[in-house]
């Protein structure tokens, strides 16, 4: 409740506060049923509202995916960024309350803020069922074959499965050299364009291709010639969109606090 207390403080001076919970517009928060609509018709009515408007989840576990269609931005779940998104609104605060929300899109965001300002998120708690990505060691590759061999870590979907097979973009990296301590940053991005292969085991082959590296093939741009990669490095393969576990777009004064994200593609993302 602290929490709650002090985000409201710094909005009583622009509007008059009015709080939309979740479970009145039908959210039942029990980690079985889908509470994307409800979500989205109280973030609705929130952006209905305009200044001053709260959102309340209350503890529990809010389900959510495709079906959750937010005011202004309602095109088919393949092009939306996120679960619920959010224009043009002024003093505006979500408040979880320890409330965890499971995405169930794997190639969406979950919130999507787009010129607006004066924004406060708090008390949320971020996952993903499936998961949007995979991850492994890197045990062998063939630069003229353009293929690379990947040992999936155990407990992690495989790249067959559907939230891979089923994305738009497929877009992996290599994030960690041997001793997973840093970053490869100067190793371009992978883009696998298509289906990975069944060696053996938790082994998969991929091969890369699309435009791009079809031009950088067989340059010193292409990855697999790369002399920073090496065998036993680590790699991280996602869906991609252009959405993150929140996005703020065009916005100003944006605060969050005490989030916690288990899995997504991208944690935050900021767009000027």
């Amino acid at each position: 409740m602290r929490v709650f207390l002090v985000l409201l403080t710094a909005f009583t001076m622009y509007a008059q506060v009015k709080t939309f919970s979740v479970a009145d517009f039908g959210a039942r928060g029990d980690g079985i049923a889908d509470d994307g609509p409800a979500i989205a018709k109280a973030m609705q009515a929130a952006q209905a509202y305009g200044k001053g408007a709260v959102i309340r989840f209350g503890t529990g576990v809010y389900r959510t995916g495709k079906t959750a269609i937010s005011r202004g931005y309602d095109e088919s779940p393949s092009t939306r960024p996120a679960s619920f998104y959010v224009r043009g609104v002024t003093n505006f605060t979500i408040l979880g309350e320890h409330a965890k929300v499971i995405e169930t899109e794997p190639g969406m965001g979950v919130f999507y803020f787009e010129e607006c300002s004066n924004i406060a998120l708090a008390g949320l708690t971020v996952d993903y069922d499936p998961l949007p990505f995979t991850q492994g060691t890197i045990v062998g590759w063939n630069a003229d074959d353009a293929t690379f061999d990947l040992t999936v870590d155990a407990g992690f979907p495989l790249p067959n499965f559907p939230q891979f097979t089923n994305a738009t973009v497929k877009r992996g990296q290599v994030i960690f050299d041997t001793n997973g301590t840093y970053i490869q940053s100067r190793i371009p991005h992978f883009f696998v364009n298509k289906e990975w292969q069944h060696v053996s085991g938790n082994i998969w082959r991929a091969t890369l291709g699309g435009p791009w590296y079809d031009k950088n093939r067989n340059t010193d741009a292409n990855p697999l010639r790369s002399p920073l990669l090496t065998t036993g490095a680590r790699f991280w393969f996602m869906t991609k969109t252009f959405s993150s576990v929140m996005t703020f777009h065009d916005c100003y004064d944006v605060r969050a606090e005490n989030m916690i994200v288990h899995a997504g593609s991208f944690f935050l993302g900021m767009k000027r």
